[in-house]
């Protein structure tokens, strides 16, 4: 199941990516001025697996529009940060 992220918070990347853990999330990016320092918002989150695939298909619905964004996050269900594992 997707969640909608109300609000538009602008923080750093990293702070972002430590917001809901073990979900993938849609980061909108807003500023990457500095390359160090890429600022956003948290878009949209989906909290397993199941729904990976709808994320992605809002991700490309904003790549259409022109907005750019990225997925972040991991649903850890490898038991290590980052790493998937599929049945």
């Amino acid at each position: 199941m997707l969640k909608m992220i109300e609000g538009k918070k602008i923080v750093p990347l990293e702070v972002a990516r430590s917001e809901y853990p073990k979900t993938k999330k849609i980061f909108i990016v807003t500023d990457m001025a500095n390359m160090s320092d890429i600022k956003g918002y948290l878009y949209m989150v989906s909290e397993d697996i199941t729904s990976f695939d709808d994320l992605c298909q809002e991700r490309y619905k904003l790549y259409d529009k022109g907005i750019q964004s990225i997925i972040i996050g991991s649903y850890e269900n490898g038991g290590a940060i980052g790493v998937q594992y599929e049945f």
